[in-house]
């Protein structure tokens, strides 16, 4: 969505909803993700123009934004589609998502630093976590 992204919240019964303030109106937003540890810890992949496309991370329910790029490159033209970032269950809550440049990117810090897992994959869809008996 180039407008940015919106947030529809109802309330305990789910019969009345109210839709959010854009939110980075004028940039093409890709993911919204709730921490349901807090409910109130939101992230979001966007493209902000010559920025090149990044994470931010909201601690405060939209309030204030903090940008979350170390370790993606600084001119990159990928997208991360929708439903293509996902979390675990540790903590500190790893994140990762993947683009549509065929790379899966990883932060084990809450998004404070990314590393690229993987590189020249096909274009990356979806991402789901998953883990594995020892």
């Amino acid at each position: 969505m180039r407008k940015g992204a919106l947030i529809l919240r109802g309330d305990g019964t789910r019969r009345a909803w109210k839709l959010s303030e854009p939110i980075f109106l004028g940039h093409a937003t890709h993911h919204v993700v709730l921490d349901p540890r807090d409910c109130r810890t939101l992230l979001i992949a966007a493209r902000t123009g010559h920025l090149g496309p990044t994470v931010f991370r909201s601690a405060d329910f939209r309030k204030t934004w903090k940008r979350l790029d170390a370790g993606l490159p600084r001119r990159a033209w990928f997208t991360v589609k929708r439903q293509a970032m996902a979390a675990d269950a540790h903590e500190p809550v790893g994140r990762y998502f993947g683009t549509t440049s065929g790379e899966l990117w990883a932060s084990r810090s809450e998004g404070e630093k990314w590393i690229c897992l993987a590189r020249h994959l096909p274009e990356i869809y979806p991402v789901e976590v998953a883990e594995l008996p020892r």
